[in-house]
C-alpha cells in the first residue's frame, strides 16, 4: 500500500489538489520546521556527539529525497491535470508555488541547517578537534587519572576503563574541560558507580560536571575550580537547552541553587573561579585535603638511581643544597627509591623528602644573616596566618614540615620560600649578637608568657590527635616573634634554627 502511494505520487497520478496540498505543502512545512524540532529532541537524549550528528545529517539527507519526491511528483500532476482538459491557471500557479517552495527551503537551509550540520561533520566518524582525555591507572588500579579535554568519545574510553578495571574508586581530574554531552554521560557513570573526585591541579568549564558527580569530592586548597553556563561552539541555538540540562544535572547533585544561577549566569566566553571557602560552603567540596592523595610521584620518578641523581642535580633548589652540604642529593635518591617501587603514595613521598631537607634548611638559614633570620621570622608568620584558614591539620602539618606547600601556600609564599633558602646557602654566616642558650631560654620564656599552656604544647609537643589550638599558637607565636626587638628576635631565631 505505501509503495502504490509513493509510485502513484511520483508518476503524478494523484489529483492536483492531493499532490499540491495534501502532500507538497504540508511536506514543505514539514521540512522547514523539522530540523531545529529534532535537532533540539536529539540532544534531550543521553546520546553521544557521534550518534547527534548522524541523526542530524541522515534527517537531512531523507528531507531532500523527501521534497524531490513531492516536488517531482506535483510538477507531474499539474501536467495531468492539464491533459485532462482543466485550467492551465491553477497548474501554473502550482509550479510557481513549488519553485517558490524550493527557493524557500534552499534559504532556510543556507542560513539555518548547514551552519548546524557545518559543527557537527567533524563527530560523524567519532572524532573531535578537541582530542579524547588520556587516562591511566594509579594506586594498583583504584584511581583512575583523567587528563586533557573532554573530547567526544572520552566517555566510551572512560566507561571501557571503569569496565575493565572494576576496582576504580577515584577519578583524579586534571582538565580545562570538554563537551557538555560527554561530561553528563560520565558524570551519570560516576554516580551510578559511587565513584569519589578529587583535584589538585584544575578541573575548568565541563570537567567541574564530572568532578560534582563524586560521591566525595576533595581538592587541594590550591586546586584551580572554574565555572561557567554550557555551550556547543557554532551552535549557539542549543545554549538555552543546555543551561536547562545543566541545571537539572546540578540540581541531581543537589548543589544550592544561588551556586547553580551563578554559574549559568557566567557567560561561556568567561570563568567563575569560587574561593576555597565557597566551594566548602555549598558543597562542591565534601571532603579538604592538603595533596598527595595518590601515587601519581611515581609514574614521573620511577626511575635509575642514576637517572634520578640526574634530575635532582639540574633542579636549582637541590643544585644549592648539593653545593652546600655535599651528598644531599644521593641521599633524597636512596630515600626516595624504595619508597617509588614499593608503590607510597606522593604525600608519603614528599614527607619523607622533607623530614630530611628539613634539617639542611633550618641549618642554613641558621648559619645565615641577622637579615635572613628575620625574614624567615615574617614569612613563617605569613604562612601561619595562611595555612590558619584550613584549620588545625594544616597547621600541625605546617609545624611539623609535613605539609606540601604548594598545594596549600599562594605560589607567591612558596616562591619565597625557595628563594630564601637558597639565598641562605650562599650567605656568610653572621651570628647573633650575645647569644647564649640562657638569652634563648629568657626571650622564649617571654614569648610563651603571652599564650595559654595549651598553645605552648601544641608547639613544644605536637599531637597530630590534639590539633584544636595549634593554628593560634603559631599565630600568636610568630607574631610576638616578628614584634620583638631584632637583636631578641635574632636570638630567638637562631636558637630555634638551630635546634
Amino acid at each position: 500500500m505505501i509503495k502504490n502511494f509513493i509510485l502513484r505520487h511520483w508518476r503524478g497520478e494523484f489529483p492536483l489538489p492531493v499532490s499540491y496540498w495534501g502532500i507538497s505543502f504540508l511536506l514543505v512545512a514539514f521540512a522547514t520546521s523539522s530540523f531545529d524540532l529534532l535537532s533540539v529532541g536529539v540532544e534531550k537524549l543521553g546520546s553521544s556527539i557521534t550518534v547527534t550528528a548522524w541523526v542530524l545529517f541522515g534527517h537531512t539527507l531523507f528531507t531532500f529525497v523527501l521534497l524531490a519526491w513531492s516536488y517531482v511528483g506535483t510538477w507531474r500532476a499539474a501536467n495531468q491535470f492539464v491533459a485532462s482538459g482543466k485550467s492551465k491557471t491553477w497548474a501554473t500557479l502550482a509550479k510557481i508555488a513549488i519553485v517558490l517552495g524550493f527557493f524557500s527551503f534552499t534559504a532556510n537551509f543556507n542560513s539555518q541547517t548547514y551552519p548546524i550540520l557545518k559543527v557537527f561533520i567533524p563527530y560523524l566518524l567519532g572524532g573531535d578537534p578537541l582530542g579524547l582525555v588520556k587516562t591511566s591507572l594509579l594506586d594498583d588500579g583504584k584511581t583512575l587519572k583523567v587528563e586533557g579535554v573532554f573530547g567526544n568519545g572520552s566517555y566510551n574510553q572512560i566507561k571501557k576503563d571503569i569496565k575493565q578495571h572494576p576496582q576504580i574508586q577515584k577519578l583524579y581530574l586534571n582538565s580545562r574541560g570538554g563537551r557538555f554531552k560527554e561530561v553528563e554521560l560520565i558524570a551519570e557513570l560516576v554516580m551510578a558507580k559511587k565513584i569519589d573526585t578529587y583535584v589538585e591541579e584544575q578541573c575548568l568549564s565541563f570537567c567541574t560536571v564530572v568532578f560534582l558527580a563524586g560521591t566525595n569530592r576533595f581538592s587541594t586548597p590550591r586546586a584551580v575550580i572554574g565555572f561557567h553556563a554550557p555551550t556547543l561552539k557554532g551552535a549557539s541555538q542549543f545554549d538555552d537547552e543546555l543551561s536547562g540540562q545543566a541545571k537539572e544535572l546540578y540540581q541531581k547533585f543537589h548543589l544550592h541553587p544561588d551556586f547553580i544561577a551563578r554559574i549559568l549566569a557566567t557567560p561561556n566566553t568567561d570563568m567563575w573561579y569560587p574561593s576555597y571557602e565557597e566551594l566548602i560552603e555549598y558543597g562542591v567540596v565534601n571532603r579538604m585535603t592538603f595533596g598527595g592523595e595518590t601515587s601519581n610521584l611515581s609514574s614521573y620518578i620511577n626511575k635509575s638511581k642514576l637517572d634520578l641523581l640526574e634530575m635532582f642535580r639540574k633542579d636549582n633548589y637541590f643544585a644549592s643544597y648539593e653545593k652546600k652540604f655535599p651528598g644531599f642529593i644521593e641521599k633524597i635518591v636512596d630515600i626516595v627509591m624504595p619508597l617509588v617501587q614499593s608503590g607510597k603514595t606522593d604525600s608519603e613521598i614528599l614527607n619523607a623528602i622533607r623530614a630530611y631537607a628539613s634539617q639542611y634548611q633550618m641549618r642554613a638559614l641558621a648559619q645565615s644573616t641577622p637579615d635572613i633570620r628575620a625574614r624567615f621570622v615574617r614569612l613563617s608568620l605569613k604562612q601561619s596566618l595562611e595555612v590558619s584558614r584550613y584549620g588545625g591539620e594544616a597547621c600541625y602539618r605546617l609545624l611539623t614540615s609535613t605539609l606540601d606547600v604548594g598545594k596549600v601556600l599562594p605560589k607567591p609564599l612558596v616562591r619565597e620560600e625557595l628563594d630564601l633558602g637558597i639565598e641562605a646557602l650562599s650567605a656568610s654566616f653572621v651570628p647573633p649578637k650575645n647569644y647564649s642558650d640562657k638569652a634563648f631560654e629568657r626571650a622564649l620564656t617571654k614569648i610563651f608568657n603571652g599564650m595559654t599552656e595549651s598553645e605552648i604544647r601544641a608547639i613544644a609537643e605536637p599531637n597530630p590527635k590534639d590539633v584544636s589550638h595549634t593554628c593560634s599558637a603559631l599565630v600568636k607565636f610568630y607574631t610576638a616573634l616578628d614584634q620583638e626587638q631584632p637583636a631578641s628576635k635574632d636570638i630567638l631565631a637562631y636558637g630555634m634554627l638551630n635546634k
